[in-house]
């Protein structure tokens, strides 16, 4: 795992003009045929305790094949850097430690292990380590929740704005709640990833600031979520 910074300009030919290798673990795979009519090739990352953690998009074409595990969780990001589009999530980081690779093509399924380890200028205790992840799992968790209810407030807000005015019936206060709403769960979703990568950048404890930012974005949810609850049921009416 490599921690890469920004590049930043007036920097010439100082990255020269070779090629880095891909960041992350290097999968290499030979079918001697393509996998038969829709069958796909699936990729799996199992923990120590075999539990799949990533499932990587793969090629069923015959012949040498290679994709990158970006050594994170999930399928959040689709490239192979970690780094999302547009601002958005990049799942954590896994631990150091070994996991395994497994393959399944055309009704076969063949395991490798991999061994990750972190990005040596990063000294850690093993203790402060294992917190840090967990925080960043919890924030990842917090984020992802908030990001698909904002998504689905957008959508409902993109329905109600397109139906005539008379439409609601009695409940005009609807369409009064929702526009207030979507903006408060638009700022707390930014303000909840923005200390998420603050989180992910620097490992180690929480700052007192970053503490102190977690426990009102706990308080914010909870006076978000009993309006956000009330205007998801009432739309499926």
């Amino acid at each position: 795992m490599i921690r890469y910074q920004p590049a930043g300009g007036h920097r010439g030919d100082m990255f020269f003009r070779g090629e880095n290798p891909p960041a992350g673990a290097v999968i290499d795979y030979y079918l001697q045929a393509a996998a038969p009519g829709d069958d796909d090739v699936d990729v799996t990352i199992l923990d120590e305790s075999g539990t799949s953690i990533n499932t990587l998009r793969s090629t069923k074409k015959p012949g040498l094949n290679r994709i990158i595990w970006n050594l994170r969780y999930g399928r959040i990001t689709p490239d192979s850097t970690g780094r999302a589009p547009q601002g958005g999530l990049a799942r954590p980081w896994v631990l150091p430690g070994r996991y395994t690779v497994r393959l399944t093509a055309g009704g076969v399924t063949q395991e490798q292990p991999v061994d990750v380890q972190d990005d040596p200028r990063i000294d850690l205790p093993d203790e402060v380590r294992i917190a840090w992840h967990r925080t960043l799992m919890e924030l990842a968790a917090i984020v992802e929740t908030r990001q698909d209810q904002t998504r689905e407030l957008r959508r409902i807000k993109e329905r109600v704005d397109s139906l005539p005015p008379d439409s609601l019936g009695s409940y005009p206060e609807f369409k009064t709640e929702l526009d207030d709403l979507l903006p408060l769960a638009s700022e707390l979703q930014s303000r909840l990833l923005r200390l998420y990568n603050q989180v992910q950048n620097s490992p180690g404890p929480l700052t007192a600031n970053q503490r102190s930012q977690l426990t009102y974005f706990r308080d914010w949810i909870a006076r978000l979520e009993p309006r956000i609850g009330a205007i998801l049921a009432d739309s499926e009416r």
